[in-house]
């Protein structure tokens, strides 16, 4: 039977193993020692051996398997893909390859390298913003320090509805500039729907006729609509006044049924026709 206390009759206690926390697992192997209960317990702590495996050179990083502990005067083999220890006095010369060539760069070939460098650095726009000097090319397009860009080709890679009703067109013009030309402009510019006045002078009829020029009669292609202005309606009415067709370019002959006495304003349409 075990015993984990002694105590004298007078109350003296001798031994006292009630409050003990050691057990086998807490024990090295090999060792003895009795519990808190007085049982006799064998220690169940085994140490790791040393390692017999020959140290690894540097690699990738791995967490291991091995239990064994590393003897604190390894050696691990040298790693022959790195360069090896070079003396030399100044700056070495590369290889080309990551490597050195051995030999050390000369003063003339530093300050050469350095100013490259420097020449580089001038040259470049840094990311958050600088001012060009001279123009910024990109295979045949190039972006001026005036803010013209020029190019072979201009593509957008967003195709977006415009909700609005549009008040300018973009064109080219002789030089391939680009500028914006007004929906009038343009409509000009290509000679559809034209409207323009004329104003017939009471003094201008002979014959109960009058020819009217204007550059924007053209002989061929066109319709034209023919109006009298508001304030010029009742008289026109009342002398019958009609017209020709256009036969001869920036130039309309009007003719009338009773001479009027007053300067008419008429109004023209012109409209394009295809043939």
């Amino acid at each position: 039977m075990a015993n984990n206390k002694v105590q004298l009759a007078d109350g003296t206690v001798l031994v006292d193993l009630t409050k003990d926390s050691v057990t086998p697992q807490t024990l090295l192997s090999g060792a003895t020692a009795h519990n808190a209960a007085g049982e006799r317990i064998a220690g169940a702590v085994v140490t790791a051996p040393a390692s017999t495996t020959t140290p690894k050179a540097p690699g990738t990083a791995d967490t291991g398997s091995e239990n064994a502990y590393a003897r604190g005067d390894h050696v691990h083999p040298t790693d022959t893909t790195r360069q090896a220890k070079i003396t030399a006095k100044g700056i070495l010369k590369g290889d080309g390859a990551g490597g050195v060539s051995g030999g050390t760069v000369g003063k003339s070939e530093l300050a050469d390298a350095v100013q490259k460098s420097l020449d580089k650095a001038d040259a470049s726009v840094p990311t958050t913003g600088g001012t060009m000097t001279g123009p910024l090319k990109v295979g045949s397009a190039s972006l001026s320090p005036n803010g013209y860009v020029q190019g072979t080709w201009l593509q957008t890679t967003a195709n977006n509805h415009l909700a609005n009703k549009a008040t300018k067109v973009a064109i080219l013009d002789g030089s391939g500039w680009l500028y914006h030309r007004t929906l009038a402009e343009f409509k000009s510019d290509l000679g559809l729907d034209v409207a323009f006045t004329v104003t017939l002078p009471a003094s201008g009829w002979r014959n109960n006729a009058q020819t009217i020029s204007n550059a924007k009669f053209v002989a061929s292609g066109y319709a034209y609509t023919v109006s009298p202005e508001g304030g010029s309606f009742l008289a026109c009415n009342a002398a019958i006044i009609y017209v020709d067709n256009v036969t001869e370019a920036g130039k309309m002959t009007f003719h009338c049924v009773e001479t009027p006495t007053e300067d008419l304003t008429m109004n023209i349409l012109r409209t394009e026709v295809s043939a």
